[in-house]
This record gives structure tokens, sequence and C-alpha cells, in this order.
């Protein structure tokens, strides 16, 4: 079994249990192509005039339930993000160690050292009950942002290497590419979209 989502007329949302089987009113795809994670064999599902019985309801949200959910959740996922930082620094201090690049090492150390500030803020906002969402967005785009960096700079310190799809550098930035989308709603787009776009100097 698995669970479905669907819209009352008044606006809430009731969550079921659907039986995980083809049949005349549930019909599931092929496994989806993805660039990362694929072991989870997503698959989409599409159900036909199908009757929801009380007892295999699961839940029945309140209307502004997503907003709730997405207060609650703003800053926690912000630490997928950051372990895909993380990730990343490891194997720019592998490739350190082999080429003994100190280019490479001072990278690792800037962007280890940004990683341990945006860790320690995120945790402390976490207490903030003050902190508007619009400020938790901010974070979690710095979260994202810092992953694709250091996925990035893993990449580029491994050089042609990166290129071969079983290369770690690689599992890596697209697993950034995930954490980028993932949860993602109109205010953490643009959050991190203004995160993105800011402008430095040469």
């Amino acid at each position: 079994q698995f669970i479905v989502a669907a819209t009352l007329a008044d606006g809430q949302a009731v969550f079921g249990l659907v039986p995980f089987q083809n049949s005349e009113q549930i019909s599931f795809s092929q496994p989806m192509s993805l660039c990362a994670m694929t072991s989870t064999n997503t698959v989409t599902a599409t159900l036909n005039h199908w009757f929801l019985p009380a007892e295999k309801v699961v839940s029945i949200q309140p209307i502004d339930w997503i907003h709730q959910r997405d207060q609650k959740n703003a800053l926690p996922a912000s630490f997928l993000a950051l372990g895909c930082a993380k990730a990343g620094l490891d194997i720019l201090e592998t490739v350190f160690e082999q080429k003994k690049f100190i280019f490479i090492q001072d990278a690792t150390e800037l962007l280890n050292q940004e990683l341990n500030q945006c860790r320690a803020i995120i945790q402390k906002a976490q207490q903030n009950s003050n902190l508007d969402i619009d400020q938790k967005y901010q974070l979690r785009a710095w979260a994202i942002d810092l992953a694709l960096r250091c996925a990035h700079a893993a990449v580029t310190s491994s050089s042609g290497g990166a290129n071969l799809s079983h290369h770690h550098a690689q599992r890596v930035y697209r697993e950034a590419l995930v954490f980028t989308v993932s949860g993602q709603n109109q205010s953490l787009m643009a959050a991190t979209l203004n995160r993105l776009s800011r402008q430095s100097s040469l």
C-alpha cells in the first residue's frame, strides 16, 4: 500500500491508503529515469474514480496545513544540503592528498569555514521561535548554495575524471541538484535564485 493525498471540496486535504497494484482504477508508470537517488524507483500513479473508504483514511489536514508544514520544515531540511556540502569537501580533501596542490587545500579550508558557520547559524536559528519564514528560507538557500559550490569544487578538483558517471564527485554533484529542489515551493525558489544571482566584483 501507499499513501495518496487529495483536496476536499472545502479545501482540506485528505490522506488515504491505496493498494500498490495495477487495476482498472489504478495504474503505475515505469520507474522514472532520475539523475540521482535512482534506488527509490520513483513512479507516477494514476487513479480513475477511486473510492476511498473511511477505514482507509489516514488523516484529514486543515486548509493551511501546507503552510504550517513549510514553516516547520524550512530549516531542518537545510541539513540535507549541508551534508551534501560536507561530502563535496571530503572529496576535495582526498584529491588534495593525491595532487598536493596548495590552492585545493586553500579552497577546502575556506569552504569548510563557511560550512561550519552556516551550520552554527542554522542551529541557532532553530531555537529562535520569532524568526520569520523569509529568514528561514534565506538560511536554507545559503545551505543549498553551499552544497552546490562544494559539489562543484569537488568536480573541479577531480578534473576530467569527474565526467565519469560512477565518479564520487559527479554523484555528489547530482545529489546537490536533488537537495536544491527537494521540498521546494515558490518562496524557497525565490530565495534560492536570489542567493545564486548575487553580483560579485572581479
